[in-house]
């Protein structure tokens, strides 16, 4: 008998992002240097990705970081994959900013349903 009779699983390839994930990236948004790549190194953790995945992340808008006309700047790709996580990431983060802004409205319409008199 020749072949395998593995079923193929479907896979998503979007990345997995959890709220965890997205509060780490939306804390590494508003802070720079050394607590950057602190708050990296958890976000690499919670996002599971490989020792050699470093950085993790990659702001896709960001261009090509070396200086130009170096040998760096010549050869430079974009981690795409790292590009990837950043855009789920920023999705997620507009998602629980979303939610939240949701949660605020009913919890304010709520309390001024409460201080109306019933006739």
């Amino acid at each position: 008998m020749s072949g395998t009779r593995r079923t193929p699983i479907a896979r998503s390839r979007e990345p997995q992002v959890t709220e965890t994930a997205v509060k780490i990236f939306t804390q590494m948004q508003r802070c720079s240097g050394e607590r950057w790549w602190d708050l990296h190194d958890y976000l690499r953790r919670e996002l599971h990705a490989k020792l050699w995945e470093w950085p993790c992340i990659e702001d896709p808008r960001e261009g090509n970081p070396h200086a130009p006309g170096s040998y760096n700047h010549e050869h430079w790709e974009p981690d795409l994959k790292a590009q990837e996580r950043w855009k789920a990431l920023e999705r997620g983060a507009r998602e629980m900013r979303r939610q939240e802004r949701a949660a605020r409205r009913a919890t304010k319409a709520v309390s001024e349903s409460e201080r109306e008199p019933v006739v």
